[in-house]
Formats: C-alpha cells, sequence, structure tokens
C-alpha cells in the first residue's frame, strides 16, 4: 500500500499489517533519517511484527508521472 504525500507513524504502519498488508511504498520526505537505496528496509512495530519499506525515488516517480511528455517517444526503445 502506497501511503502518498501522508505523514506515517508506526500506529499508521501496524493499522497496515492489521490488515494483511506486507509492505508500503513511502516517499524520503517520510521518512524520520535518509536512507540510501530504495529498500526493502523491514520496519518492526510494537507487536513482534514488521513490515517492509520500499522507498520511492522521488524525482524520477516525478518525472515519469509529471513529464510525460518527455517520454513520447519511449516505445522507440522498449521491448
Amino acid at each position: 500500500m502506497w501511503l502518498p504525500e501522508m505523514a506515517v507513524d508506526l500506529a499508521t504502519l501496524q493499522v497496515l499489517v492489521d490488515h494483511g498488508i506486507k509492505y508500503t511504498i513511502l516517499s524520503p520526505e517520510q521518512l524520520r533519517t535518509p536512507v540510501r537505496g530504495a529498500g526493502p528496509y523491514r520496519v518492526r512495530l510494537d507487536t513482534r511484527r514488521s513490515i517492509a519499506v520500499f522507498v520511492r525515488d522521488a524525482p524520477l516517480s516525478n518525472s515519469l508521472s509529471f513529464d510525460m511528455g518527455r517520454y513520447a517517444n519511449a516505445s522507440a526503445w522498449v521491448r
């Protein structure tokens, strides 16, 4: 589950786990401390359970989402 542009805390991650969600995707701005790479990172929760967290590449994601004209000829290099 992706928690877009929202604050996230351990209680929120616990709710995801309680509903069977195994991983989430966060933006770098949602992290308490910076990380290197996309993950996965394991976040341990109070219930002795954990959730996997992947960190999106914000510049790449934003470029693909908001600058699609730049990729208009993508079919030329995609198989």
